[in-house]
């Protein structure tokens, strides 16, 4: 980036700044394995400790807590005791969206993207004097092709007075208002990984300059700590694996790749005393968009390896963006937005805390901070996509019933929030792996395990609820055994791939339902009919016609019957896009690969006619 000041004696230069690769782990410090409790944070003005607690519940660890009277409440596992425990905060706990039969939409469940038609802005003269670009531009950036190119920052004091910014031929100008000013440009670009193009934005007496700026496609990458595990972790785990270290090696990151990351995650700055509360208007540091030498190592693995298969399948044409932001051991209300979060009535203010706090795997743990420190920041930018690897922290007493609807809300919500002209962009969730529970025969007691079962199959729910989200599923993904992490599986290559899959028919080639219908995973859509002892329930991206591996009989499912316990169906069978279940006592429910040990072909069985396996679900009875 370069700063210029105009003077009567011509440009004077202030200053050049070099993107400076800073806050990632070192190397060495990624190389290390990550086991369930993850690093400590200071929260700047908070003073407050976080760890990952996500594990079984004898390794020993430091929780977060409340005052004990107010735990206890979180800490019931039926619905009526969370809803009392959520009482203070003014909020009614909803009920679970439960999806008996799945909610019309407005919109189709999968679409692709068309560019904004937008008019030539007419000349302007700038008449700014001092500004500031936000921290979210930087030099070796990515701007988003085919929608709308935005600019924003600040200048106090100029208030009335215009500013401009200019592009690869495209031009924008915005008037402050209240120190703020936003630029839309006047026309949107196709993907380009030349280098050597610089975005200005020019005042009356100072510009700035961006330089090497490509045009591409830009993912946020959001979640915890499986969203935050590092290549530099994927490196040194999956080393003595044959199964998975030749995807993938130090060797293969290199900055000729149009590949650009920038990263604002748990333990960067944040701004205000309560973190719950207050939003940060900007990034709250300054090492900007970095190339993959200087940044690969220390990035979200799952993120960065969806971007390396992307510009490996589009022939290095199409730059790809990553904006990471994640936090280890947080759970979805920390996610939203205080708009979003009280929609849903996720958290409560506690008075005695100053803030904003949601139940937890652990309890009671802040809310909404990462919405407000990390992701907020960013919302002007338009994007591809979303990578979402989370839900973890979701997984205990009525929480996985809760996720799907809380989803829904925070998804409308980033969407409306970014509000770009792909107003749907497409959700890539990444399905929770197969854990296997500790053998006599496996070394250590360090074992990290969390019975993510429940959640897994609820979250299974999201597409028959928010169009154009879609199940990376992993069921087949995971096979070691002895692992003693299983909490955090290092097959992220896979989990990776299975997303580039389903995004290159939406954003990548010419868009058809038949393509995505191959790629995708089968997908619980809607309950066609349920009666006593028979349910017949709907799925999506069948691939020609559900069918089992091998040929045979169909497990995996279970019922739900009336006493609450989960029960072998009766018979399960198969259609072209449809299951039927059928019990000997009244159906309440029924999932698919609810244990946390399930695991395709030997558990879990079902596949497309292409051979991808059944995503998760839960369907439960109104």
């Amino acid at each position: 980036m370069r700063s210029y000041t105009r003077t009567a004696a011509g440009l004077l230069i202030l200053c050049f700044m070099g993107i400076l690769f800073a806050g990632c782990a070192s190397p060495q410090e990624g190389s290390k394995s990550m086991t369930a409790s993850l690093e400590e944070v200071t929260q700047e003005d908070t003073r407050e400790s976080v760890q990952e607690q996500t594990m079984e519940p004898t390794k020993e660890s430091t929780v977060e807590t409340v005052q004990e009277s107010t735990a206890e409440t979180m800490q019931e596992s039926t619905a009526e005791s969370t809803k009392e425990s959520m009482a203070g905060s003014g909020q009614e706990e909803p009920a679970a969206l439960s999806p008996d039969v799945s909610p019309e939409m407005e919109k189709p469940l999968f679409s692709g993207r068309t560019a904004p038609v937008l008019e030539k802005a007419e000349a302007v003269i700038p008449t700014a004097g001092a500004f500031r670009v936000s921290r979210a531009f930087s030099d070796d950036m990515i701007l988003q092709r085919d929608d709308y190119i935005r600019i924003w920052g600040t200048a106090p004091g100029e208030d009335g007075n215009t500013i401009c910014a200019e592009f690869k031929g495209l031009n924008g100008s915005a008037v402050v208002k209240d120190g703020r000013w936003l630029i839309t440009l006047d026309g949107t670009l196709e993907a380009s990984a030349e280098q050597g193009h610089s975005l200005r934005v020019y005042g009356a007496s100072s510009e700035t300059i961006f330089e090497n700026v490509l045009v591409g496609d830009v993912y946020l990458c959001i979640g915890q700590s499986n969203a935050a595990y590092m290549v530099a972790n994927y490196l040194e785990d999956a080393r003595d694996d044959d199964l998975y270290n030749k995807d993938f090696t130090q060797a293969d990151i290199s900055d000729s790749d149009p590949i650009r990351i920038i990263r604002n995650v748990m333990g960067n700055p944040t701004v205000g005393k309560d973190i719950t509360s207050s939003v940060a208007e900007d990034v709250m540091h300054g090492r900007g968009w970095q190339k993959p030498e200087s940044a690969a190592m220390g990035t979200s693995a799952v993120g960065y390896f969806f971007a390396k298969q992307l510009i490996e399948r589009t022939d290095n044409e199409i730059p790809i963006g990553i904006i990471e932001c994640d936090a280890a051991g947080f759970q979805l209300s920390a996610f939203l937005s205080a708009e979003a979060a009280e929609k849903c009535g996720a958290d409560k203010y506690i008075e005695e805390r100053g803030g904003y706090y949601g139940d937890s795997i652990n309890g009671l743990q802040r809310s909404r901070f990462l919405f407000n420190q990390y992701i907020s920041p960013f919302l002007n930018f338009t994007v591809s996509g979303m990578i979402w690897y989370q839900g973890e922290s979701d997984a205990p007493r009525n929480l996985p019933e809760l996720y799907p609807e809380r989803f829904a809300v925070m998804v409308q919500d980033y969407r409306d929030k970014i509000d770009q002209n792909y107003h749907d962009f497409p959700v890539f969730i990444m399905e929770l792996t197969t854990e296997y529970a500790k053998s006599d025969q496996a070394a250590g007691d360090d074992w990290a395990y969390i019975d993510v079962g429940r959640i897994r199959s609820y979250m299974g729910n999201i597409p028959s609820l928010v169009p154009n989200t879609f199940i990376a599923v992993s069921s087949d993904l995971w096979r070691n055994r002895q692992y003693l992490n299983q909490l955090h599986p290092y097959c992220k290559w896979p989990m990776a791939k299975r997303a580039v899959e389903i995004a290159m028919p939406i954003l990548y080639r010419s868009y058809t339902d038949e393509e995505l219908q191959n790629t995708g995973a089968p997908t619980y859509s809607a309950c066609l009919s349920a009666s006593d002892n028979e349910v017949v329930l709907q799925f999506l991206f069948t691939g020609g016609g559900l069918q089992t591996s091998g040929g045979g009989e169909a497990v995996g499912f279970e019922v739900l019957s009336e006493d609450g316990g989960w029960k072998t169906p009766e018979s399960v069978v198969l259609s072209e896009d449809t299951v039927t279940v059928t019990s000997d006592e009244a159906i309440c429910g029924v999932r698919y690969c609810g244990k946390t040990g399930s695991s395709y072909p030997e558990t879990a069985n079902v596949c497309s006619g292409t051979g991808v396996p059944m995503a998760a679900f839960c369907w439960i009875a109104r």
